[in-house]
């Protein structure tokens, strides 16, 4: 495997990312989204061990930064802080990093995997086909169903100070649940039975309401993050997309 530093701009906005490519000629693509504070390493290095993993898989793995989700205590090196984050500016930047994967593996269908709200982002990336297969994990699907408790509530409060209402106002325009009746690519919705962050039960919204090939997943004792449960759902999540992406 090699790996490699990649910067895109989006809205005069600087994009950084890894690729990390095979020793053998790729046979496939996977990009990943990141989750609310998160970046592209993500908790315990679980997106570098997803990109480690996909290179043995024979995938290309590309992992981003999305802007505006920079905090004193991650590692993203895109412009803009977290404070300042929206949905729709994620969104906006995962079809920028879409369109990249597109250009620099012409020919190779692309798969995409999203954390949380990487997640959200991926539902739309996916309801607009712009990925081949996706598999979400541990995403918000329902802002309007009780997707999470009081915590999750009091966390994004403390950490988008006086952005939140923005923040609620443009979540609530992108709520996933409008458009996941539009996705018909093949969809592997995942979850922790622990979660206390997203209710598990979101994932079977996911399910339940997307038209195309579909699958759902519920990983026993593991919490959102899938702290120790990193191999269960990489191996499952790979397969998966591989199965459904070299048809």
């Amino acid at each position: 495997m090699r790996e490699e530093t990649v910067s895109l701009v989006n809205k005069e906005m600087k994009l950084v990312g890894r690729v990390a490519v095979p020793d053998e000629e790729p046979e496939a693509c996977l990009v990943l989204f990141h989750g609310f504070g998160g970046y592209k390493d993500e908790t315990k290095n679980l997106f570098v061990n997803v990109s480690m993993r996909a290179t043995e898989m024979k995938f290309a793995c590309v992992r981003f930064d999305f802007r505006f989700s920079k905090t004193d205590t991650n590692g993203s090196e895109s412009d803009g802080k977290l404070t300042q984050m929206l949905p729709s500016e994620w969104i906006s930047d995962a079809k920028e990093i879409v369109a990249y994967c597109r250009r620099r593996f012409a020919g190779l269908k692309l798969g995409a995997i999203g954390l949380s709200m990487g997640g959200l982002v991926g539902c739309h990336i996916a309801a607009e086909g712009q990925v081949d297969a996706f598999a979400s994990w541990s995403a918000p699907v329902d802002f309007g169903s009780g997707f999470a408790g009081q915590k999750v509530r009091n966390m994004l409060g403390e950490s988008l100070g006086d952005n939140f209402d923005s923040f609620a106002q443009d979540i609530l325009k992108y709520n996933p649940i409008r458009i996941t009746p539009s996705i018909t690519i093949p969809v592997l919705a995942v979850a922790g039975e622990m979660d206390d962050t997203v209710l598990p039960s979101q994932a079977r919204l996911l399910f339940d309401s997307a038209r195309g090939r579909k699958s759902l997943y519920m990983i026993g004792g593991a919490d959102h993050v899938f702290s120790n449960h990193q191999v269960e759902v990489i191996d499952i999540s790979l397969t998966w997309l591989k199965q459904n992406l070299l048809v």
